[in-house]
């Protein structure tokens, strides 16, 4: 079964666009990253074989290989121009509408990235016994992550990757904003893997809700979802989210069915009477299940 996910393609530009970055430095060696498990490791592995890939376990080399072929996984881009520009196109085609694919520059060999990315991937949170996965490769996550972490985790992340760029939900190209080291940048972390306090972690779940429901409905009411500007929708699911919030509605199944009572009203869905009347028959459901 394909998965669903709440992006809208590139723009029409968007190969230009990555070309035109890794021409900006040619000499520099660029790699594609890739998130198997949101692709399905079968259609990955027939791609990559069709276009003669050499894909490299992103996790390899740390305590996390054994994920091994649904793992993200590295594609080195060609230094030919020609192979190059091909590569581009087919990884676009490849993961469209989905947030599979970022792109790296690094002066570093594989195993310094993959020893990096066995960093992201694994994190303690505070106040919990056992680690947590973090899916570092997925866009839906990547941002927000690099961007929830303390600076001396930015500069472990700095020290390894020159350049950290995706398209967004809406198809536009996008950076994080590396810093180049200073005098003043912070000691590099140094621990095994990822360690969050608990607000850190709180941030990441609040990120990730909205897409939590959208990958629900697309199970349970596939017909919510339109067919183009999924970026819109994904709004609207925040924007409903938010809302959910302000009214004090906190567990998971009563937000879920105001996403449902929301998605079916008009903008002011929460202040009509209907709404009010169908919410307070949800209360008395939940309350009484």
């Amino acid at each position: 079964m394909t998965m669903t996910f709440a992006y809208d393609a590139p723009t029409d530009s968007a190969d230009r666009d990555v070309l035109n970055w890794m021409q900006s430095e040619p000499n520099a060696t660029y790699w594609a990253l890739v998130d198997v498990a949101l692709l399905g490791a079968n259609t990955f592995t027939a791609t990559a074989r069709r276009h003669h890939w050499v894909p490299i376990n992103s996790l390899a080399n740390t305590p996390l290989e054994a994920f091994g072929e649904v793992a993200p996984h590295l594609i080195a881009i060609s230094e030919n121009p020609q192979e190059r520009q091909e590569q581009i196109g087919q990884l676009l085609q490849l993961t469209t509408g989905t947030p599979a694919l970022s792109w790296l520059r690094s002066a570093y060999p594989e195993r310094a990235l993959q020893m990096l990315f066995g960093y992201l991937a694994k994190a303690q949170v505070q106040g919990c016994p056992k680690p947590v996965h973090i899916r570092f490769a997925d866009k839906r996550i990547l941002p927000c992550l690099l961007n929830t972490l303390h600076l001396n985790q930015q500069q472990r992340v700095v020290d390894i990757v020159q350049d950290w760029r995706w398209f967004d939900r809406g198809g536009e190209w996008q950076e994080w904003p590396i810093e180049p080291a200073s005098a003043n940048a912070p000691d590099t972390d140094t621990e095994p893997h990822l360690h969050l306090s608990a607000s850190q972690f709180e941030h990441l779940l609040k990120n990730a809700e909205a897409d939590g429901f959208f990958e629900k409905l697309t199970h349970q009411c596939p017909e919510l979802i339109p067919a183009q500007h999924r970026v819109e929708f994904h709004i609207r699911l925040n924007c409903i989210l938010l809302l959910a919030t302000e009214c004090e509605v906190f567990t998971e199944e009563q937000r879920w069915q105001f996403v449902l009572l929301g998605l079916s009203h008009g903008e002011d869905f929460y202040r009509t009477e209907a709404f009010i009347l169908a919410w307070r028959v949800v209360l008395e459901q939940v309350g009484t299940s």
